[in-house]
């Protein structure tokens, strides 16, 4: 709370101070700033976004590229990350993912229509990773609704927007960009390819943009390997007598981490006026995108089954008794930043997962103005996206396999799985996380030698195609009334309807192997089995059948070009270097598979597999108004009826026995998906009203408050609807059941009851528009959420088997979506900018914005001592601050954006609760741009000067759980326009 008053006391103080030269004062006429904008440059695009958020008769914030094909940063989520109430997510240190107020449900429309994004197929939060920011002229965001703004999102709407051919002068136009980039722990340098080119005659015009590009962008990866695997170990940490209980993971890595990226970008707009009365448009957007992250990790891990012994503190921290599930009341909670782990495995793993998506929206419209009070729109959407995603991976030992009593069975003799690996003792590694980035200090001479590791298990699963398709069908109406009466100047009626059918579709399935074995009974026999896990101490028949791997030393794999020596793990690197299978030869996930065991086939994971339809009828009548109630006002009030169908068609799947291959039955073992077993079709009508009221009042002539209530809703990410549930299993440790996995947990990830997120949100601002660049405001927000899905942990499921069909257990954990409620969410937002017109010679060029949004509320968890926990990916502070200097031929920004600790969550840790939080995260870009003449330009570009990077902690932050390190990267472009 101290932060919060000292920076808008300060960002007040300051603006106040700047503002006061009477220069700064003077006020444009507002239609005469409105009708004539060349956006050029920083300083125009921010005049542009000034009129923009101005004259909109709601609270909306809008960006405007500074010509055509230059929005201010890189990337679209970097560019609305300086939008106040904007908070993103960044993927592979690119801005992607975008919250508006803390919240992921954020409609993405082109043009104010809704628009397929591949980054998005399932769901709604905008993921602009493989937008091209050249192929739009602008990005506006609504946080308050009118009612014809259909198909918004609960806490905001992002609308991009494409240029149109009319805005252009008369005649050809013509843009061009290269430009390389290059970070500062990657080789390779990315390229950037972008044409456009526009005609404009009259009435008629055409533009086309396309833009190419690649880029291999760093990732490092420290800490806890893998995510909501989070364990509670019980011992008596302090050796007092009593259980305690120490907050660890299954597994800790190092990882050398690449994301490679090819992106193509391309759309077309034409627009004709083929007489006074109506106005044609067409737009074509596409984009595709092929992401390969590459990813090599040494891993060590309790292999599923060393559940006392596995960490030993050196130093450690007593958080004492927090809140628990009953029956371990009493158990203080211990951490450790300083460790010794006495592993029983240590991988060398390989990673690749592929992602090749693309997009096509088309939008066919049709202005028609009938009279000179009355005008209308039809418009066509189309939409479809297809993503293909693949997941491969290959787990190599430099542990013998002898500590977990991992053997090889072959002709019915035994070998450990991996004979030159370390063993048959445990390897001590001794862990420091109390650094900048965690030190892992292995035994002298472990992993140097190649002949030491051999690939133990490999496999490829819940590989998914999706798809998605959007026909919409919209007709937009605007009768505007002559004269006045009573207050009122001028009034005006929109209504519209919209039908729209949208389909989402998702194939889940794993890659399975036959492999023919002997069965060592006694009887000569053979099994032919298929499997998804290729490891090799599973057993053909998971018995007592020769085991399906084969041994795979690295020698064999070098031959093959597989193999690579790695000692570049980022800023944690220490000298060391071992070995791994090189991800590159892994991206083709069924060719890897094929090359190390023939044969795979697609198994259909019929659990995870859906499909939804969903048929949506929208209406709306909306009234405005202005005129002048003891000060100039504008007002709009409508109401939107939407009506839903929504049917949900799930499978259920059975429990690994059979695959039928080819029309023929073979055995299946080791994960490989069961038969489908039924067919669900769930139906689900809805019918909502939602009244919307905006209010805004010219306090002065450059003064103005708004006012807002809203009832939102919002659809349901596809896969919360169908897709269906997850058994966790790990192998058995001994010697009985080798080769069978024992069922530890179910996870249900959809559930067709599911409501969608509805809201009603209340919206408050005061804006001061001193000059044409120049705003002051300050704005307060509240949504009362009162539909969201929530995840829940029920009593225990009954009847769950292990992987040999036989039901071990007494129950099993279970946790499913539910429909929740009464969740909230309230902020503030302040915002300044200016431009420094007023100072002396060349420092009349520098201006400068600033923003800030608090934002808290309740997200419906608790943390370790049972305090209330905002919406999840939410921050309490986002602070964003840009200097800017244009002037004669020179542009220059520099940009910070602050993000105060991020919720992630609270994940069960055997019987304990604790908050999983991001750390704050400070980012510096900054860019120069010259323009050498009328048509060229040079331009350079620093993302990420700082080298920031996402570290992860549980409830205390020297509580360490992850870190993800990305890299600086520098662009240097050329320009050319004619």
């Amino acid at each position: 709370m101290n932060f919060k008053r000292t920076l808008l006391a300060t960002g007040v103080t300051t603006a106040l101070l700047q503002i006061i030269a009477p220069t700064a004062l003077a006020a444009e006429n507002l239609e005469e700033q409105t009708e004539v904008i060349n956006v050029t440059g920083i300083r125009g695009s921010l005049i542009k976004s000034v009129a923009d958020k101005r004259n909109a008769g709601s609270v909306i914030d809008a960006i405007t590229a500074e010509d055509i094909g230059k929005l201010p940063d890189i990337t679209i989520a970097d560019s609305l990350q300086r939008v106040t109430g904007i908070q993103i997510r960044r993927s592979a240190g690119e801005g992607a993912s975008v919250n508006v107020r803390g919240l992921s449900q954020v409609t993405t429309l082109l043009n104010g229509e809704q628009f397929i994004s591949t980054g998005a197929i399932t769901g709604l939060q905008p993921d602009f990773s493989d937008v091209p920011a050249e192929l739009l002229g602008g990005v506006a965001v609504y946080k308050s609704s009118e009612a014809n703004l259909m198909s918004g999102g609960i806490s905001g709407t992002v609308n991009l927007k494409s240029r149109r051919p009319l805005n252009l002068d008369d005649g050809w136009t013509f843009v061009g960009s290269a430009e390389g980039s290059k970070g500062n722990y990657t080789d390779d340098v990315g390229k950037k390819l972008t044409a456009f080119a526009g005609f404009k005659q009259d009435d008629f015009g055409v533009i086309a943009t396309i833009s190419k590009s690649d880029a291999t962008l760093a990732n490092f990866r420290y800490g806890m390997f893998g995510d909501w695997i989070y364990r509670g170990y019980h011992m008596d940490v302090n050796e007092d007598g009593e259980q305690d209980v120490l907050f660890g993971n299954i597994d800790y890595g190092i990882t050398n981490k690449t994301a490679k990226r090819d992106r193509l970008g391309a759309s077309a707009t034409f627009q004709y006026y083929l007489n006074d009365q109506v106005e044609l448009v067409a737009d074509v957007f596409y984009t595709e995108m092929e992401n390969n992250d590459h990813a090599n990790g040494l891993v060590v891990d309790n292999a599923w089954q060393k559940w006392s012994g596995f960490i030993e503190p050196i130093e450690y921290t007593n958080h004492g008794q927090g809140r628990v599930n009953p029956g371990h009341e009493g158990e203080d909670f211990y951490t450790t930043d300083h460790f010794n782990i006495v592993a029983p495995r240590v991988l060398s793993k390989g990673e690749a997962v592929t992602s090749k998506r693309d997009s096509l929206n088309l939008n066919l419209q049709a202005n028609v103005f009938v009279s000179d009070n009355l005008k209308g729109t039809v418009r066509y959407v189309h939409g479809k996206a297809t993503s293909d995603n693949t997941y491969n991976y290959a787990d190599a030992y430099a542990t013998s396999g002898a500590q977990q009593n991992l053997n090889r069975r072959v002709d019915g003799v035994e070998e450990v799985a991996n004979p030159g690996g370390w063993g048959p003792e445990d390897v001590t590694i001794e862990v420091d996380t109390r650094g900048e980035f965690p030190t892992f200090t292995f035994p002298e001479g472990f992993g140097t030698d190649m002949s030491q590791y051999a690939l133990v298990s490999t496999f490829s699963e819940n590989n998914h195609l999706d798809e998605a398709s959007l026909d919409a069908l919209r007709l937009d109406g605007k009768y505007e009334f002559d004269g006045s009466f009573s207050f009122v100047d001028m009034a005006s009626i929109e209504f519209g309807a919209r039908i729209a059918k949208r389909e989402v579709i998702s194939n889940n399935y794993d890659l399975a192997a036959p492999f023919t074995r002997k069965l060592n009974d006694n009887s000569g026999e053979v099994l032919t089995s298929y499997a998804k896990w290729k490891d090799s101490g599973i057993a053909v028949d998971a018995g007592t059948g020769d085991t399906i791997g084969r041994y795979i030393g690295y020698e064999e794999l070098a031959d093959m070009g597989y193999i690579h020596e790695v000692s570049d793990f980022g800023p944690a690197s220490n000298g060391q270097s071992f070995f791994f299978i090189n991800p590159e030869v892994m991206s083709d996930a069924l060719a890897f598979q094929d090359s190390i065991y023939p044969g795979n086939v697609k198994a259909n994971n019929w659990f995870n597999s859906y499909k939804v339809e969903e048929d949506i009828k929208t209406f709306y009548l909306q009234a405005n108004l202005s005129g002048e109630l003891l000060v100039p006002f504008n007002a709009n009030f409508g109401v939107q009826a939407v009506s839903s169908t929504i049917d949900v068609t799930g499978y259920s799947g059975g429990n690994t026995s059979f695959l039928v291959v080819d029309g023929e039955q073979y055995n299946a073992v080791a994960g490989a998906p069961g038969p489908k077993v039924g067919t669900t079709v769930t139906s689900k009508e809805t019918l909502d009203y939602l009244p919307r009221v905006n209010l805004n009042f010219d306090l002065m002539q450059n003064l103005k408050l708004r006012f807002s209530y809203t009832e939102n809703l919002t659809q349901l990410d596809a896969r919360l609807l169908g897709a269906g549930s997850k058994v966790t299993m790990t192998p058995y440790g001994n010697e009985e059941l080798k080769g069978v996995f024992q069922a530890q947990r179910v996870d249900v990830s959809g559930n067709p009851e599911l409501n969608p997120w509805s809201s009603k949100n209340l919206d408050v601002s005061l804006e001061w528009y001193f000059n044409d660049e120049g705003i002051i405001s300050i704005g307060a927000y509240k949504l009362d959420i009162e539909s969201a899905p929530m995840t829940v942990s029920s009593e225990l499921i009954m009847d769950i088997p292990d992987s040999d069909g036989v039901v071990r257990n007494n129950g099993l954990p279970y946790a499913y979506p539910t429909n929740g409620e009464g969740l909230s969410l309230e902020g503030i937002e302040f915002g300044y900018q200016q431009g420094y017109e007023f100072l002396p010679g060349f420092l009349s060029g520098l201006g400068s914005t600033v923003n800030y949004t608090w934002s808290t509320g309740d997200g419906g968890n608790q943390d370790f001592y049972g305090k209330s926990m905002i919406m999840t990916d939410n921050s309490e502070h986002q602070l964003n601050a840009i200097l800017w200097y244009q002037k004669d031929n020179l542009q220059a920004r520099i940009a910070y954006n602050y993000r105060s600790e991020r919720f992630n969550g609270v994940p069960g840790i055997d019987g304990h609760f604790a908050a999983y939080m991001t750390s704050p995260t400070k980012y510096v870009d900054a860019s120069v741009n010259y323009q050498i003449n009328d048509n060229f330009e040079v331009y350079l570009q620093g993302q990420n000067l700082t080298k920031e990077f996402e570290s992860t902690y549980m409830q205390w932050e020297d509580v360490k759980v992850n870190q993800n390190v990305f890299e600086a990267r520098y662009t240097l472009g050329v320009r050319a326009k004619f």
